[in-house]
């Protein structure tokens, strides 16, 4: 007590003598001024400034307080936040503004630097820059990129590495490139527009768009280039050009160049002096038109048609009139009758007629027409279907008009029995054919005679000369006769059965034929060979149709090559399933083919599950196992109950999940099977659910997700189940994870909101956990330690 009366009396008298009081040091440098004892060294004694320590109740109800008074509050949990307190939410400094008791920000994340040349930032208010007569430069000298300086994105960009402005994009390929940048937008890319009435108000003519060049020297002065490409760099498709330049007298003309195949070119030309081109760059009338081709002119309005003139009236208007009719007559102009024998002696010169129409030149009507719309020849008809149509019973061609007319060949077409004849062939009508690629009817060509008709009635085939006592007579050193072959099924079927109908048997391997009574075998009591082959493969299999599990099977076939056939018969066979029961391979009875064939299985039956079924195949001495793999049918299901699922395990928010999983239950599964499939998580995101592919089971069963990844948050991480035809969405919560400092003092983020962290500070042996927010707009940093706008 004595100690603390010497030291007040000392700071008194300190006080009244220079208005300046000192603690450990006697000449104090300002009106309060507390040097340590001990400033270095290891003493332990302590020393410091201790400020009133009192809790949040006791400042609360502090009456009489003069502003900047400095406390320290050390227990929140009385009083209230409200009145003087409204801002005393946690221990530490405060003091009095007047008003509150406000906190002494310690954290140096709240001092970071937020001006527009360190940081990014967001206005939180309406801004003008009032530059007076004053600039106002943004300069650049970057290197790479396009973008340096932009107002919303693509809405206003500069490249100042190219000099370039963007409207639209951030990467203007031109020194001004304006460009729409949504697609499907209807809104004008550029306008240009201006406020001017001209001459009524004293004003000058308005130009909207200027285009010049600087350079003097270039004829070609100016251009406006419309570009097929979708970028600003592809090659012109169609171009307005500056021509005739004259800078003297402002003279100019213009040039419009399109391309297509032939290449890109000028196709109408509009000179200084008014005269336009098309299809020449040098026009020598006010309207000059020149083409390589007929009907470069077309004027349609009305007045068209076919063999008009285009006229002109007194005022020169121009309409399309019918051409006068000339007071002589001609074939040109009007219909005429020939009053005698006329001869058109054309010389060497040629007579043609052209046209387009159906029936465009005739001869005594129906005698003769041709349709020049379809190239078609009418004899006997004006509207011919094929190439040459002659419409008559009889059509013929003979030898000559006199002597040996009769030998001829016509065709007589008749309403029941048409025919082709031939008169005068004594030797026979002949056949020929050929394959011949050069030459036509003949010239040049080789024709092998395959048949001759001989009057008498005989025919040839392979022979010029058939015997006149054979009316067929077949002749070949290196081909046979091969006879109708029928299967004694079909061969019974036949009717009506003339005696001596005969036929090539397949099932007995014999010629037969009917003596009016029955069929007589050729064969005699011979027996056709027993079928063998000497290998069959049931590996390189043509299989046809699918095999699903509990579905009858339609349509499919298994066909099996073989060796070695001796041409023999067998009596076929039907073979059930192993493995996969329920299903049979069916052969129908046949013969082998001599030498290489096949064996066509069609399988029947309903698989009794999945997987293969085998089939043990044995004809002709030889087998082998056919397999067949059977297919699970696609899996569905009924209902899915997500409401009920059972998860073993708990989520926490940002804590790595371990061993979590769900089941959920299903009814009316049809044992089909499902893929597998993995879910992301809404809600809270960060989580996957992941189901293994498998099989439903028939009726009632379960699905097993795998939860796996780190929650970003806390509440409900929702997943939408869509499988076997029916759809749940299964929700898991995911709890808070509450911080715990452990055990090392430093500032850490909030695991479970950005915008907040911690800090761990140990006071008396004990760590002690301070909360903080981040201004709005701006998230903690965990590498600067800042809180940093966002």
């Amino acid at each position: 007590m004595k100690k603390n009366i010497l030291l007040l009396s000392a700071i008194a008298i300190s006080g009244l003598s220079i208005a300046q009081v000192g603690v450990n040091t006697p000449n104090p440098k300002s009106t309060f001024d507390i040097t340590a004892k001990n400033p270095t060294g290891t003493a332990r004694t302590a020393e410091g400034l201790l400020v009133p320590r009192v809790d949040r109740q006791r400042a609360q109800s502090m009456t009489g307080v003069e502003t900047s008074t400095l406390i320290y509050i050390n227990n929140v949990t009385t009083g209230t936040q409200s009145g003087a307190a409204a801002q005393i939410d946690s221990p530490g400094y405060y003091y009095f503004d007047g008003t509150f008791w406000t906190k002494m920000v310690t954290d140096p994340t709240l001092f970071a630097d937020t001006s527009i040349y360190e940081n990014n930032g967001t206005i939180s208010s309406n801004r003008v820059v009032a530059q007076a007569d004053k600039t106002l430069a943004f300069t650049s000298t970057a290197t790479t990129g396009t973008s340096h300086f932009s107002v919303d994105g693509k809405t206003f960009s500069i490249d100042a590495l190219n000099n370039r402005v963007g409207i639209g994009t951030i990467a203007p390929p031109s020194v001004l490139s304006v460009v729409n940048p949504t697609a499907g937008n209807t809104i004008d890319a550029f306008s240009a527009g201006i406020n001017n009435c001209g001459t009524p108000c004293g004003q000058g003519t308005a130009r909207n768009i200027n285009l010049f060049n600087a350079n003097g020297t270039n004829s070609q002065f100016a251009s406006l280039d419309f570009i097929p490409a979708i970028t600003a760099d592809g090659i012109s498709g169609a171009s307005i050009k500056g021509i005739d330049r004259d800078r003297n007298n402002g003279y100019a003309g213009l040039q419009f160049y399109t391309r297509n195949a032939s290449g890109y070119a000028p196709r109408m030309t509009m000179k200084s002096s008014g005269n336009i081109g098309i299809g020449t760059q040098t026009p020598t009338n006010l309207f000059h038109i020149e083409s390589a081709t007929s009907g470069a002119v077309k004027i349609v309005d009305g007045t068209q048609g076919e063999n008009k003139v285009l006229t002109s009236d007194a005022n020169g208007v121009a309409t399309w009139q019918a051409i006068p009719i000339q007071n002589s007559p001609n074939i040109y102009n009007t219909n005429g009758t020939v009053i005698g024998n006329r001869i058109v002696t054309q010389g060497a010169n040629t007579l043609a007629f052209t046209g387009t129409s159906a029936n465009l030149f005739s001869v005594d009507g129906a005698t003769f027409s041709v349709d020049a719309a379809n190239n078609r020849i009418g004899v006997g008809t004006t509207t011919p279907t094929a190439t040459v149509d002659i419409v008559g019973t009889t059509f013929g061609i003979k030898n000559s008009a006199g002597s040996g007319s009769w030998d001829n060949l016509w065709f007589n077409v008749n309403s029941y029995v048409p025919s082709i004849n031939a008169s005068g062939a004594e030797n026979g009508l002949q056949f020929n054919v050929g394959t011949n690629a050069t030459g036509t009817y003949g010239d040049g060509q080789t024709l092998k005679t395959v048949a001759t008709m001989k009057a008498n009635g005989s025919v040839g085939i392979g022979t010029t000369t058939p015997a006149n006592s054979a009316i067929l007579e077949l002749s070949s050193t290196n081909q046979g006769f091969l006879p109708p072959r029928l299967t004694t099924a079909q061969r019974d079927a036949l009717s009506p059965k003339p005696a001596g109908l005969m036929i090539y048997n397949v099932s007995t391997n014999c010629m037969d034929f009917w003596n009016s009574a029955s069929w007589v075998s050729m064969c005699g009591s011979i027996t056709p060979p027993q079928g063998n082959i000497t290998a069959i493969n049931c590996i390189s299999v043509g299989n046809n149709g699918t095999l699903t599990n509990g579905i009858s099977a339609s349509g499919v076939t298994s066909i099996i090559p073989y060796s070695g056939g001796n041409g023999g018969t067998h009596v076929g066979q039907s073979v059930n399933s192993t493995g996969v029961t329920g299903l049979t391979a069916t052969l129908t009875a046949g013969s082998f083919s001599n030498g290489t064939g096949s064996l066509t299985y069609v399988i029947t039956g309903t698989p009794s599950g999945t997987g293969t079924a085998n089939f043990a195949i044995n004809i002709g001495g030889q087998s082998c196992i056919l397999s067949r793999t059977v297919v699970a049918a696609a899996g569905s299901i009924s209902s899915l109950n997500c409401a009920g699922a059972s998860t073993t395990g708990a989520l926490s928010a940002g804590t790595a999940v371990s061993g979590v999983v769900s089941t959920i239950a299903y009814t009316g599964g049809n044992g089909g099977s499902y893929t597998g499939q993995t879910i992301l998580s809404t809600g809270v995101a960060g989580l996957t659910a992941t189901l293994s592919a498998g099989n439903f089971a028939n009726g009632n069963g379960t699905i097993i997700y795998t939860i796996s990844g780190t929650p970003t948050g806390a509440g409900p991480a929702n997943f939408t189940i869509n499988i076997g035809g029916s759809t749940c969405t299964l929700s898991i919560p995911v709890e808070v994870t509450a911080y715990v400092c452990k055990g090392q003092q430093g500032i850490y983020i909030d695991p479970n909101n950005p915008q907040k962290y911690y800090r761990c500070i140990l006071v008396n042996n004990k760590m002690e956990t301070y909360k903080f927010t981040c201004p709005s707009g701006s998230l903690f940093d965990d590498t600067s330690k800042l809180c940093i706008i966002q």
